[in-house]
């Protein structure tokens, strides 16, 4: 029997079924993950879940889709709050505060992209938005790349990755190491603002305007 318009009593059942999948692609990865477990979590039958998405596939993509809306919502409402400045061109530890929100997409992504043959891009996608991001901050400041390419390996090698194996990793490390997360954090976000300040040294300060 096809399955009709959902009614008004249905009007969140697509909420409950990407909250449902997010739930068992974390316990069970992708390939483990069954429409069935996802639809009976989130108290829907399959012909409603099919109604909204066409299998596995559709879903995790629409998970991706809005964890990347959440994270360019995020990031845009940091800069209304904290005006940019030179001394303070990017917040890394805000930046990291997002990604440890995220840190459960990033892990079954990464997961995911390390298949052979995989096609899942959403770590990709996330970084084109953070490295465009970075560049409407030089445009504010008026700085400009020598080299566009070999900064953005720079970004993606030595903040995106880090950002994320640290955010995907901390709760593990500190545990076994009997750290203090906060500690460790701030020692983190220092590292890394480093790191980016060390980037910002090796590009060229005038103005793309001159």
């Amino acid at each position: 029997m096809d399955y009709k318009e959902p009614n008004s009593d249905n009007q969140n059942a697509k909420e409950r079924i990407l909250t449902a999948a997010e739930e068992v692609f974390a316990e069970k990865g992708f390939d483990g993950a069954r429409v069935d477990d996802i639809s009976n979590r989130a108290g829907v039958n399959k012909a409603l879940l099919y109604y909204y998405f066409s299998g596995k596939q559709d879903l995790f993509e629409e998970l991706i889709k809005g964890h990347i809306e959440d994270i360019i919502k995020s990031r845009y409402g940091m800069l209304l709050d904290k005006p940019i400045s030179n001394d303070k061109a990017l917040g890394i530890s805000e930046t990291f505060d997002m990604f440890k929100d995220k840190k459960e997409i990033l892990r079954m992504t990464l997961m995911e992209m390390m298949k052979s043959g995989s096609s899942d891009h959403f770590l990709f996608k996330l970084f084109d938005y953070m490295f465009n991001d970075i560049k409407g901050i030089w445009d504010q400041i008026g700085y400009k790349p020598v080299d566009e390419k070999k900064m953005w390996l720079s970004v993606f090698f030595f903040v995106m990755l880090p950002l994320s194996a640290y955010a995907i990793f901390e709760d593990k490390m500190v545990d076994f190491y009997n750290l203090d997360k906060k500690e460790s954090e701030e020692y983190f976000n220092g590292m890394m603002e480093n790191v980016y300040r060390t980037l910002f040294d090796n590009v060229d300060t005038r103005s793309s305007a001159e």
